[in-house]
């Protein structure tokens, strides 16, 4: 294995540990908003590694609104999002002295 698919491989457990919190969000009644947090900023570290891992969260994000689940929806995204630009804008403020 060369370090070219470094990248593939090493996005993969916070992608897979996202989804199995989706998936415990809609399996059990108690304690879903938490599991959507935990979801959604494995979801965010996944895209800070690598940008196309997106559609992931994307594609869970249109079943959700296709089952007008908008405030599960609301929370999943906005902690990808909080936690991607926490990462990424962190990261450039270090390097470059100013973020984004």
């Amino acid at each position: 294995m060369s370090v070219r698919n470094l990248v593939e491989i090493a996005v993969i457990p916070p992608m897979l540990a996202g989804v199995y919190y989706v998936i415990k969000a809609q399996n059990f009644e108690q304690n879903i908003y938490k599991f959507l947090l935990i979801g959604g900023m494995f979801f965010g570290i996944a895209f800070a590694m690598r940008f196309q891992s997106g559609f992931v969260p994307i594609g869970i994000g249109c079943v959700m609104l296709f089952r007008r689940q908008f405030k599960s929806l609301l929370i999943l995204s906005l902690s990808a999002i909080f936690v991607a630009s926490l990462f990424l804008g962190l990261f450039e403020y270090i390097l470059w002295d100013r973020p984004f």
